[in-house]
């Protein structure tokens, strides 16, 4: 059964990414030095290639013509290995019916999981690494309304709602709230951990906005975006490095190669983002259908994304600034899941949500809207919370 705890800090820990990140396989530190050494070589080899004698070119072209079917073959091979490693490694999303390339067996993911829980102390508290995370600002005590009366009523609702997703039982569901009311952040760990900033609790207007921020991140962790994430980038790292010794190879001038390079490596992070997106949209997807089966009202829900606040100012148009963010607009986040409604009130009027538990909903609600006005008016008098 899930458990449900306070994240307190403790002093003895390593530090952590804020993108929530599985310790790299070998592979990973090949890729990531294999750039330089690909393109370093590729070069060298041109530049070999460059003062051979005419006749030796000659020579060598005619040798290689020669043996081409043992190239082909071998090649063929190559291509047929990627082909059935690829294939082997597609894992079926039962909650969204896709299928995605997964690097890590299940197995693997669950040693990775117990690395990362390295980072978490014998008492469920998150370590000192979280302070990347955090910076100066101070995590709110066990005892504050905001962990008693919302986050930790909001998160096992949902959890003891949704027994059917495979999954959310077994997590240990770790939540950490930081005093910071001018920001709007949260953001999850593969671990279960949860850690939101007081400003985005202050930016939801009900319960219902609640539940859909804190069921996003719930999705991200049950879906092993994180896994996927990494698994997709090592793919792209290893394609990456001979799309890099063709470029410093073939083409003659090095400030051309260079600059082949860097456009490479820009349409590679763009292309990255795509699926980056598509995850996101994914844990948005399945954060409604949580919200709605915990008898949270999807209507409501998602107008979170109607008012809260836009990332970029800038001239340029939503669709344009999307291919530059790991996170799609927030107008297209609002119109897809408003496109989902009709299946997350059927989920929502399932029967479940009984009369008795509709008048607790109203109570709930009720509560919540107090204690955030409560909070926005001390806040806004004393700088702090109460």
């Amino acid at each position: 059964m899930a458990s449900i705890t306070c994240s307190m800090l403790v002093r003895s820990a390593r530090f952590f990414h804020t993108t929530p990140s599985f310790r790299a396989p070998p592979i990973w530190l090949f890729t990531q030095t294999g750039t330089f050494v690909v393109a370093f070589s590729a070069r060298a080899a041109r530049e070999v290639w460059k003062r051979l004698p005419e006749a030796r070119k000659v020579k060598i072209k005619a040798s290689l013509k020669r043996q081409r079917k043992y190239f082909y073959g071998a090649g063929s091979l190559f291509l047929a290995g990627g082909g059935v490693y690829y294939f082997t490694h597609l894992e079926f999303v039962p909650l969204t019916k896709r299928y995605r390339f997964m690097m890590y067996s299940r197995d693997d993911r669950c040693q990775l999981l117990k690395q990362e829980m390295g980072t978490v102390g014998p008492d469920n508290a998150l370590n000192l690494k979280t302070l990347n995370f955090i910076g100066d600002h101070k995590v709110l005590p066990a005892s504050h309304q905001y962990y008693t009366n919302i986050v930790f009523p909001l998160v096992r609702q949902i959890v003891t709602h949704n027994s059917w997703c495979e999954g959310i039982t077994d997590i240990d569901w770790r939540i950490t709230i930081v005093d910071n009311p001018e920001s709007k952040n949260i953001a999850s760990l593969p671990t279960g951990d949860i850690i939101i900033y007081s400003g985005m609790l202050n930016a939801c207007h009900n319960i219902d906005e609640a539940s859909l921020m804190l069921s996003h991140e719930m999705a991200h962790i049950i879906l092993n975006h994180a896994a996927e994430d990494s698994s997709y980038s090592h793919l792209v790292s290893m394609l990456k490095l001979v799309c890099i010794a063709a470029i410093w190879f073939f083409i003659p001038s090095v400030l051309v190669s260079f600059f082949t390079h860097v456009v490479f490596n820009k349409t590679k992070i763009l292309s990255s983002y795509y699926f980056r997106r598509k995850r996101e949209i994914e844990a948005d997807q399945v954060g409604l259908l949580l919200a709605s089966k915990a008898c949270f009202n999807p209507e409501r829900a998602i107008k979170l994304w109607k008012h809260l606040p836009k990332s970029d100012v800038s001239a340029l148009s939503d669709t344009v600034k999307e291919y530059f963010r790991v996170h799609p607009c927030n107008e297209r986040r609002f119109m897809i899941l408003q496109s989902l409604l009709p299946q997350a009130e059927e989920l929502h009027s399932s029967g479940q949500c009984e009369s008795q538990i509709k008048k607790e909903m109203e109570a709930f609600s009720a509560s919540f809207a107090k204690l955030i006005k409560r909070n926005i008016i001390y806040t806004n008098k004393f700088g702090s919370h109460f």
